[in-house]
């Protein structure tokens, strides 16, 4: 994980937007974000690397769009245990 990390930093500090995320197209991950001042995490599945976006698949809501130069981190997502807050309203 830390090498990946480390990849994504030199990418994104280099300025080319190489298709990194290749591997982990059609896997479960949790991406973490900067928004602003907010820090947000996204859990869903990867579904492509477009170069400088990627295209994920939020558990809930609709495909997202996400600039790679907004992204902090990116991480497998464990999916045993988990379920949206609203399911146990």
């Amino acid at each position: 994980m830390l090498a990946f990390l480390l990849l994504l930093q030199q990418s994104l500090n280099g300025g080319v937007m190489h298709r990194t995320f290749e591997p982990w197209v059609g896997q479960a991950v949790v991406v973490q974000l900067a928004v602003g001042q907010v820090k947000l995490s996204v859990r869903g599945t990867l579904r492509k690397d477009r170069g400088e976006t990627l295209l994920i698949t939020p558990e809930v809501g609709c495909d997202v769009e996400i600039p790679k130069t907004r992204l902090l981190a990116i991480e497998e997502a464990r999916r045993a245990n988990w379920a949206p807050a609203f399911l146990y309203s």
